[in-house]
């Protein structure tokens, strides 16, 4: 009998792993630079990325990445553009280096006029499970 019980040790110290585990996934989002590692596991927590939308047509996305610095420094900036005709989709994704300025910049510029039109500003909802298609799927 009490070899059964000695058995059930290893598997207690086994179970401690998760803890660990749990440690190291809150390092990289601390530092902010776990790439898609990060972007993954962050959620609504970590999300550098913005989904910007109802932007003028004639907005480029150096237009797009100066309105959102003010918030922070902005790792990357593109506006979504339609591949047959080459015309804006009238929608951009921003990132922000760190994802308090992401949050930030959804605070404050959400409804913000950009070229003449009031902008929408959520997180960008790529990396959440149910998107089905591969990764920069074509709808944008």
């Amino acid at each position: 009998g009490m070899g059964g019980m000695g058995m059930g040790m290893p598997g207690m110290g086994m179970g401690g792993m998760g803890m660990p585990g749990m440690g190291m996934g809150m390092g990289p989002m601390g530092m902010g630079g776990m790439g898609m590692g990060g972007m993954g596991m962050g959620g609504a927590m970590g999300n550098k990325r913005l989904f910007i939308s109802n932007l003028s047509y004639d907005t480029t996305w150096q237009q797009l990445k100066d309105h959102f610095k003010q918030c922070g420094p902005v790792l990357y900036c593109t506006i979504m553009k339609d591949k047959s005709t080459d015309r804006s989709k009238g929608c951009g994704i921003v990132e922000f280096e760190d994802p308090n300025h992401a949050m930030q910049a959804v605070a404050m510029l959400q409804h913000s006029q950009l070229g003449g039109r009031s902008i929408y500003v959520r997180e960008d909802m790529k990396d959440t499970p149910g998107g089905g298609g591969p990764q920069g799927g074509g709808q944008g």
